[in-house]
């Protein structure tokens, strides 16, 4: 069966039962949703629509009723939920092979989000861009992948903690929760959702290194990677590279350079596909504004510029022959705000 567009393991949704399990919520209302029902008939490799895990992730919300569940359940889920990516990262010789191998082969797992690794002199960065239309699963999924990422780095034992996490979502009344989980300096409102670290924690040696593990671990990985690839469409590899740096305004070309094929075949593939790139990048922009409006407090003239506009009217003209609503009034009807 083709994997869908936008995935989760399903597998996920059994290891967030037993975190809350645990913790003794009572779980018995969830029983009803499809996800949890299909559950005892699919192996762990199955791949969920995406779509069908929003349901779970607003029950299980509501239910908890707590702003940092998924910096809980981040810290929770085991390695070995990840498979083989798992393995591979429990065998890597240093932190910073554990965060190459976790970031090249997400894909093998979910699709929802993009993580980029941005490396400087002194610090790195992991940068986190929605890919799918998270809607009101986006504080928790991306509070799921922050807490993932700070305790793959604490259990290199390693005493440096982040250096820095910035959020796009407004500063809510509970953020010093967020720095005390985080262990770290945390901004709201900001650019990208992203943390930092000094560079020299890359170098921190495992205590469960293996090079023949690692090995095995990376072969299979690999395999998996390649079926994932050759199951996605051409378009969607498109709109995560557009969505990744808006504001640059990424040509044709640039963007076959960095799938490594020629424009013309770029172009062939997206006919073939019943689409083309000038489609693709107007449904990135539109997707990224309608995020922007419902999940941030950033001004109109913010968001333009952070999709490439010269100013504020000119991205609201685009806006309203996108969806037939202004900004203002696309962001009054969807108040996605949490705080």
């Amino acid at each position: 069966m083709p994997r869908p567009r936008y995935y989760i393991p399903q597998s996920y949704s059994q290891h967030i039962l037993r975190i809350l399990g645990e913790r003794g919520v009572d779980l018995g209302v969830l029983g009803i949703l499809p996800i949890l029902k299909a559950n005892g008939h699919a192996s762990d490799a199955d791949a969920v629509d995406f779509d069908e895990y929003k349901p779970f992730f607003s029950a299980i919300e509501a239910l908890v009723d707590d702003p940092c569940l998924g910096l809980q359940i981040g810290a929770e889920v085991p390695l070995t939920a990840h498979r083989f990516l798992g393995y591979a990262i429990a065998s890597s010789a240093t932190l910073g092979d554990a965060l190459n191998v976790a970031i090249k082969y997400l894909p093998i797992l979910y699709n929802v989000l993009d993580l980029e690794f941005l490396r400087g002199s002194t610090e790195v960065s992991i940068r986190i861009h929605s890919v799918a239309e998270l809607g009101d699963a986006s504080n928790l999924l991306i509070d799921m992948t922050l807490s993932a990422i700070t305790s793959l780095v604490h259990s290199f034992r390693t005493e440096h903690s982040a250096k820095l996490v910035n959020l796009t979502r407004p500063e809510p009344e509970y953020s010093q929760i967020y720095r005390d989980n985080l262990q770290c300096k945390v901004c709201f409102g900001a650019k990208h959702n992203e943390i930092f670290f000094d560079e020299n924690i890359l170098h921190q040696p495992s205590g469960t290194g293996d090079e023949a593990s690692f090995q095995l671990a990376l072969e299979q990985c690999e395999l998996e990677l390649e079926l994932v690839q050759a199951q996605q469409s051409v378009g969607l590899e498109v709109t995560t590279l557009l969505k990744k740096h808006p504001e640059q305004k990424t040509s044709l070309e640039e963007i076959a350079r960095k799938l490594k094929i020629s424009p013309r075949t770029l172009r062939r593939r997206l006919h073939e596909e019943n689409t083309n790139f000038q489609l693709l990048r107007k449904k990135a922009g539109t997707e990224l504004a309608c995020e922007y409006l419902s999940s941030t407090n950033w001004s109109v003239s913010s968001i333009a510029q952070r999709l490439g506009y010269e100013n504020a009217s000119s991205f609201g003209k685009a806006f309203k022959s996108w969806t037939g609503q202004t900004p203002r009034q696309y962001r009054d009807a969807n108040p996605n705000l949490k705080n």
